[in-house]
């Protein structure tokens, strides 16, 4: 069995996982946006 600080880690680890993956696709969105807009200013 992980102790409890070891599973406090954990969680705080997937925490700040899902915080990252957030951001990423934020900025996955933003870029797929303008790369719309530049497509259609051509």
């Amino acid at each position: 069995m992980p102790s409890e600080l070891e599973m406090e880690e954990n969680y705080q680890l997937k925490i700040d996982v899902q915080i990252e993956i957030s951001k990423i696709e934020k900025v996955q969105k933003e870029v797929e946006s303008e790369h719309q807009e530049l497509k259609g200013k051509i």
